[in-house]
């Protein structure tokens, strides 16, 4: 098994306890559940996903923040709330305040959680607008990238 695929299977099984609203997909002799970009199951499977990230705990430890990610196109937006290593995210409207926001185009998002581009590029190459203080969020920079890689991770569908 390779390890792409045992994470998969790992996060799969995080992701299992979600009151069966998501889909299961069978790939190859286990089942996958799978939940659509996105939608609520998704961004509860994320939360669960770093709330047992050890990696992600740790970092996150100390800090006190909120990031606001919107999908411009579509009117979604989450915000990622971090106070000493406990991590919720919850749906929100459109232009709600956050210490940072990142706002982009479904299609902007999906690069990013696909890992075909990170947020740092997108934001460098217009593909996300960030608001708030650039000093500050280059100091959480390594959280984003654990937070992009672990939406990467979470099972997902398109």
């Amino acid at each position: 098994m390779t390890p792409a695929l045992a994470r998969t299977e790992l996060a799969s099984e995080k992701t299992s306890g979600l009151g069966g609203k998501l889909k299961s997909r069978a790939s190859g002799p286990c089942p996958r559940i799978m939940a659509k970009f996105l939608s609520d199951e998704y961004f509860s499977a994320v939360q669960t996903a770093l709330s047992q990230d050890q990696k992600w705990m740790e970092s996150t430890r100390s800090i006190k923040t909120s990031l606001a990610f919107t999908v411009t196109d579509t009117g979604q937006c989450q915000i990622l709330t971090v106070e000493n290593g406990t991590t919720t995210l919850q749906k929100a409207s459109g232009g709600t305040q956050a210490e940072f926001s990142f706002d982009g185009t479904y299609d902007a998002w999906t690069r990013v959680v696909k890992g075909e581009i990170d947020i740092q590029s997108a934001v460098l190459k217009g593909q996300l607008r960030f608001k708030g203080s650039i000093t500050k969020i280059l100091a959480y920079r390594d959280r984003l990238i654990r937070f992009a890689e672990v939406m990467h991770d979470v099972p997902k569908e398109f």
